[in-house]
């Protein structure tokens, strides 16, 4: 058990920055929000066994209802917003910006909508591991 603790700790924030990684290149090539979400649930699952349901849940200091709301929010407002230029739901539209640091950005809807997809599966998968936690336990 304490080579699982010492090894979730480590992996933790690599793993981070791979689900960041494959949400950025989502709408362009294999990965996207979905994947993205599962990861991290896998990487919240592994916080769960490896050292304590209590770290995990100070990891993410969030509710995983709260989490799924927000994350059907973010898609369907993304949705609904080509609505406003007179386009079927979810119609993806590209906007380019010059960002100081980066230069030139496109930033398509996709990825606005990938975003609350990886937020929503992240939040399902929150609420599945820890109600599966409470039940080991055996709190109600």
């Amino acid at each position: 058990m304490l080579i699982l603790r010492v090894v979730s700790r480590a992996i933790f924030p690599i793993f981070l920055l791979y689900t960041m990684y494959l949400l950025a290149r989502g709408h362009q090539q294999i990965g996207g929000g979905f994947i993205a979400g599962v990861i991290l649930g896998l990487i919240m699952a592994v916080l769960y066994i490896g050292i304590s349901r209590e770290f995990a849940k100070k990891c993410f200091g969030v509710k995983g209802y709260h989490v799924v709301a927000i994350g059907l929010l973010v898609a369907i407002i993304t949705g609904i917003a080509a609505f406003f230029y007179g386009l079927p739901f979810l119609t993806s539209d590209f906007r380019e910006f010059n960002i100081f640091f980066f230069g030139h950005v496109e930033l398509a809807s996709a990825a606005i909508f990938d975003f609350g997809i990886f937020i929503t599966v992240f939040g399902v998968l929150l609420v599945i591991i820890d109600t599966l936690g409470q039940s080991i336990e055996g709190e109600d």
